[in-house]
């Protein structure tokens, strides 16, 4: 709301029977509360409406309410004539009051049209990042307090960026308005989110300060929506079972191998295995450990499980086996190969091997385990 900069009052009555007109002090205050304050003596002339009175408003209720005062704190001022010697109100039958108000020409200057906004592609899938400079509340100077930013954005090039409909289309054609209060030159950040994937997009962006008075159209920039990235990092090549491990034995993993999510949504992690040998028949896996089967199992848990911890939900086998939050390669859930995060989240995996009770095999057996994951 403006701040008012000259009031003009007048006043009348309407009934003069037995009245002497005499010199009435104006008297008001904020809102009726406070004590009331002198503002000016004003000739009461009669039946007639008096000359308009003008003052600076703002420098007086400054000086005797100690805040300055708006249009909207107008409509509650309460407004009396005191006798000239402050013995009472004088008694009318009616009392006429009219207050007008000028406001003043109020902040005028816009924000400077942003000249560096920058757009990347995002992390998550449908997402671009977006960067630029705030400017100030007039051109480059001031604190913006209560203003707006304003974003546009677009899957195509023939549009015009001042058009003020059709901007809701989310996918194609929309704009995002929010609220902000910020120094000038300070670097802003805003992420679109909800976008084509692999679509590219472009942007302009406003500003706006408190009144609002809006800027000029920023600089263009351009960029593609994030496509949704399914990825691993496995640490390890090879898997150390501690030694040499005899026929009809069963053994375990001396560390851990850490998997990472290197995607950008949530990966469900999955198991398999299989053999291979230079020469003759190679190991087969099973159920259970016999002449030429093994039994391999893997769990996903964050430290190094016990040999009773392994069970035949647990069992890898030569196809993709999804690990899940209940029971397959997990001791109790709550750790597993489920739902894993992106941005770098890890899991740890430990093995167990139940060695062939006997073996005709006189060559080295090779057992490899793939590890995959799937969103």
């Amino acid at each position: 709301s403006a701040v008012v900069t000259s009031a003009f009052i007048r006043y009348k009555h309407g009934s003069l029977s037995g009245y002497e007109p005499t010199t009435k002090n104006l008297q008001w205050s904020k809102n009726g509360t406070g004590s009331w304050n002198n503002i000016e003596n004003l000739n009461d002339t009669g039946g007639g409406w008096d000359s308009n009175v003008s003052y600076n408003l703002k420098t007086n209720w400054d000086t005797i309410i100690g805040s300055s005062i708006t249009l909207t704190d107008m409509k509650y001022l309460d407004i009396t004539f005191y006798n000239s010697d402050g013995t009472g109100a004088q008694s009318f039958d009616y009392l006429y009051v009219e207050v007008t108000c000028e406001p003043s020409a109020g902040d005028t200057t816009a924000p400077s049209a942003v000249t560096n906004l920058v757009a990347v592609t995002g992390f998550y899938p449908g997402e671009i990042s977006l960067t630029w400079t705030s400017p100030g509340d007039d051109n480059w100077t001031g604190q913006i307090n209560n203003g707006q930013y304003k974003v546009r954005y677009a899957t195509y090039t023939t549009v015009n960026w001042n058009d003020t409909t059709q901007w809701t289309d989310w996918q194609n054609k929309c704009d995002i308005i929010w609220s902000t209060s910020t120094s000038a030159m300070v670097t802003q950040n805003r992420t679109l989110t909800g976008l084509k994937e692999g679509t590219t997009y472009y942007v302009r962006l406003w500003t706006a300060d408190e009144v609002p008075n809006w800027s000029a159209i920023s600089n263009g920039a351009t960029t593609q929506a994030e496509m949704t990235i399914v990825g691993i990092d496995v640490a390890v090549a090879e898997i150390d079972f501690g030694g040499i491990v005899y026929v009809g034995n069963s053994t375990m993993t001396v560390n851990a191998i850490t998997v990472t999510n290197t995607g950008n949504v949530n990966e469900t992690f999955n198991l398999r295995c299989a053999t291979t040998t230079p020469v003759g028949s190679p190991w087969s896996m099973g159920g259970q450990a016999s002449d030429d089967v093994f039994v391999l199992y893997g769990l996903f848990n964050s430290t190094k499980p016990v040999s009773g911890d392994y069970n035949t939900d647990d069992i890898i086998w030569n196809t993709n086996t999804l690990s899940n939050n209940t029971t397959t390669y997990t001791i109790e859930g709550s750790y597993s190969g489920y739902g894993v995060s992106p941005s770098s989240a890890t899991r740890n995996i430990w093995f167990k091997l139940d060695m062939p009770l006997t073996t005709s095999a006189t060559y080295q057996q090779n057992i490899s385990i793939t590890i995959g994951a799937q969103q």
